[in-house]
C-alpha cells in the first residue's frame, strides 16, 4: 500500500532529450504554420506543381493543431498523445503514397517509436 501511494505523490519526469524534442516541435511547426499563411506564394513555388491557396491553408491548420498538439503532450495530457500519434501516422502514410522513398518512411517509423518509447518509461 505504501508502494502506490509512493508512486502517486512522485511527479512525472521525462527525459530531456524528449522535453527538447517537445519545444522543438512546438517551435517549428508554429514557425511553418506561419509562413504557410504569411508567405504562401513564395511556400507554393518551393512544391512540385502547382499548389492551391486552401490546400496552404489546410497545411497550417495541420501545424498548429500539431502545435497544440504537441503542448498537451508536454502537459502529460493523453490527448496530446493520441494527436501527436495520428498526425505522425497520417503524414506518415501520405508521404508513403506520394513523396519519399521507403527506406525514408521505415526510418521515420523507428524514430518515431523510439519517441513512444520514451514517454512509456
Amino acid at each position: 500500500m505504501e508502494n502506490e501511494n509512493a508512486n502517486l505523490n512522485t511527479p512525472k519526469q521525462r527525459h530531456g532529450c524528449v522535453t527538447a524534442w517537445l519545444i522543438l516541435m512546438i517551435v517549428v511547426n508554429a514557425i511553418t504554420a506561419l509562413s504557410y499563411l504569411i508567405a504562401g506564394d513564395s511556400v507554393s513555388e518551393s512544391f512540385p506543381g502547382s499548389v492551391s491557396n486552401f490546400t496552404l491553408i489546410i497545411l497550417a491548420l495541420l501545424g498548429i493543431a500539431n502545435v497544440i498538439f504537441a503542448v498537451l503532450l508536454f502537459q502529460w495530457n493523453k490527448l496530446g498523445f493520441w494527436g501527436v500519434s495520428f498526425y505522425k501516422f497520417s503524414s506518415i502514410a501520405y508521404k508513403f503514397k506520394y513523396w519519399y522513398s521507403h527506406w525514408s518512411i521505415f526510418i521515420r517509423f523507428i524514430r518515431y517509436c523510439y519517441f513512444i518509447r520514451g514517454f512509456t518509461n
